[in-house]
């Protein structure tokens, strides 16, 4: 039971204890978790010298457009000069030669960057006298597709008499600056994402907050198989009014193009706060039902992963010589998290920070907002498997690239033996100095959830993995753990500590907590109630539930997990009513989450309301 928080600590302990045991358990076993960041670091030399791609001070938003032969095309926004471009190739470290051990000399007419241009979407505004092309003042969404070209989406401004804002939608060629005239989409749009296939296939979702015709509110996809010039006709994934709720910054919205018939769209949930899935394996003709994203729709499927709102989005490219496996890269603020998927699984994690310096200056040059792309390589570095592009942003906003070989990027997920990462250490998740009151629990896809309470921020949680690794030493095995975590973030429940934290053998993971008595009215001496509140932790492990009342009024209380999953609640209630007497009540959950029971009272008599809390103790 729990009669006080001292008390908590201890009896939740045992329970967080052994819930721990299991998790290392599983995971020496072989269960790895999901793409989350290592403590080992890359070398200096290993990324190229860094080049100034903007210039100006005053760049933000940027987008990477891989050209077919390797080369890059750069776009970002400019607040003095609005949508600039830039092109140029990747840079990266050139390998020795074997015979001479030295580096070959780039060719005098090797590609360089070419310096930044202005590059405007002109639209006309209707019902103007004088129809003079006017730039968009807003970095639109671009995406580039197989050919090269930036494909830009973006709301237009919104109707007078409606105040319906339509999607727009215009083209970039390479080699040229000035993108084709712009096209309405949908009269009436509001969150949207685009994607393209490796076959060239243009994608589109968005959702129509208002009835459009015979069309009513929902969400929404569009294609186009000939680089934009065409789309097809609306087709509905999902038509709910709730989705008009979705803001139309930032990335509510998410669509995968796996290839040119395999589609996923996820989206939060207005309602629930769930991260939602939509699938459709006919080219978006049809769409799956909605349903909870799940860990293992993290796979890659084709030549990606699937994007989740509030996920960064990861790049993938194959691993030389090793059919199935794919590298995966994705932005961690100012790093990067490595990932390598073996056909079947994640096996190996870990962290790239970017050692540059200036060179110019010769300084450290930290950069931040960090964008990576795989590309092939250009053709005066023919023989090599392709390259890593990373451009990121600096302190005074200026735009900077560097790059990586691939075979170099590979290398950096073996581990050899000696490598020193068995004397890690322990790990500082918190990093404040002010945390109090821990707890840990395995998540439903292997990775462990680390809870502690944050005097200043509240209840904060870390995600980790820890993966096992095996070195032979004469006749022994040494088997080292090797931690993974994610920097911590604020838990969204309405907590005034740590709560009760287990998971079942399913691996969902629970909170139970009680609401903070009001000291107000204790001090008037009137009678103090405090609920016992409930809320689980989705499949996905990205949102939490509604918070759930277990009981108006719990004196105390105590949960267990059996090995069904099922968890079991007794709850000791002092304040009676005519329909609930004082007395100590019974509930259950089972594994699939599907609800509570109602109260089954297991022992009632009317002098457990003369208890009070430090009797219950």
């Amino acid at each position: 039971m729990i009669p006080a928080p001292e008390a908590a600590g201890r009896d939740a302990g045992l329970w967080r204890g052994w819930g721990l045991f299991l998790a290392v358990c599983l995971l020496l076993l072989g269960i790895a978790g999901l793409g989350a960041q290592a403590l080992a670091q890359t070398g200096a030399g290993d990324w190229a010298e860094p080049v100034n791609v903007s210039r100006s001070g005053a760049a933000s938003d940027p987008v990477v457009v891989v050209l077919p032969d390797g080369t890059l095309r750069i776009l970002w926004w400019d607040q003095f000069e609005g949508l600039m471009v830039a092109d140029g190739p990747v840079p990266i470290v050139v390998a020795a030669e074997p015979a001479t051990g030295e580096a070959p000399q780039p060719a005098p007419d090797a590609i360089a960057w070419t310096d930044p241009a202005p590059a405007p979407i002109l639209i006309v505004q209707a019902g103007r006298e004088v129809t003079t092309p006017t730039p968009i003042e807003i970095m639109p969404r671009i995406v580039g597709d197989a050919a090269g070209r930036a494909q830009a989406f973006w709301l237009g401004q919104a109707d007078e008499e409606t105040g319906n804002q339509p999607l727009h939608g215009s083209r970039l060629t390479p080699g040229r600056i000035s993108w084709s005239y712009p096209v309405t989409l949908s009269v009436a749009a509001a969150a949207f994402d685009a994607a393209a296939d490796l076959s060239g296939t243009l994608h589109l979702a968005y959702v129509q907050p208002v009835q459009v015709g015979r069309s009513p509110s929902g969400l929404y996809y569009r294609r186009s198989g000939d680089g934009g010039a065409s789309w097809s006709a609306p087709t509905a994934v999902q038509q709910s009014r709730y989705l008009r709720l979705l803001p139309t910054d930032g990335d509510a919205l998410s669509l995968t193009a796996h290839n040119a018939v395999s589609l996923t769209v996820t989206w939060q949930d207005p309602r629930q706060g769930q991260i939602l899935v939509a699938r459709s394996t006919d080219g978006g003709a049809t769409w799956q039902p909605a349903r909870p994203l799940m860990a293992s729709d993290a796979a890659p499927l084709g030549n990606e992963v699937v994007a989740v709102p509030g996920q960064p989005e990861r790049v993938l490219w194959p691993v030389p010589g090793e059919p199935g496996s794919m590298l995966a890269v994705s932005s961690s603020g100012d790093t990067l998290a490595l990932a390598l998927w073996d056909g079947e699984r994640w096996t190996a994690t870990r962290r790239l920070d970017l050692d540059l310096r200036d060179p110019g200056l010769g300084l450290p040059l930290p950069l931040g907002d960090l964008r990576p792309a795989f590309a092939p390589l250009v053709p005066a570095q023919a023989g090599a498997a392709g390259s890593l592009a990373v451009l990121g942003s600096d302190a005074q906003d200026d735009l900077w690239i560097t790059g990586m070989g691939v075979e170099a990027l590979a290398g950096l997920l073996t581990l050899p033996a000696g490598s020193g990462a068995e004397d890690a250490g322990p790990v500082n998740l918190s990093q404040s100095g002010a945390a109090s009151d821990p707890a840990i629990v395995s998540g439903p896809d292997g990775r462990l959830h680390a809870f502690w309470w944050d005097r200043f921020e509240g209840l904060q949680v870390a995600d980790g993995v820890v993966a096992a690794s095996s070195v032979a030493s004469g006749t022994e095995e040494i088997v080292t753990l090797l931690d993974s975590w994610s920097e911590p973030r604020q838990v969204p429940l309405p907590v005034a500590s740590t709560p009760w934290i287990l998971s079942g053998v399913d691996g969902r993971v629970h909170a139970l907590w009680q609401q903070v008595p009001d000291l107000q009215q204790a001090a008037a001496g009137e009678e103090v109630v405090q609920p016992l509140l409930y809320s689980h932790l989705a499949a996905d492990g990205t949102a939490w539930s509604a918070p759930q009342v277990l009981a108006e009024s719990a004196l105390d209380y105590d949960v267990a997990a059996d090995l069904t999953g099922t968890l079991h609640l007794a709850t000791l209630v002092a304040q009676e009513t005519p329909a609930s007497p004082a007395g100590v009540y019974y509930r259950q959950i089972g594994q699939d989450g599907s609800g509570w029971t109602a109260p089954v009272p297991v022992f009632t008599s009317r002098y457990l309301r003369l208890l009070t809390a430090q009797d219950a103790h």
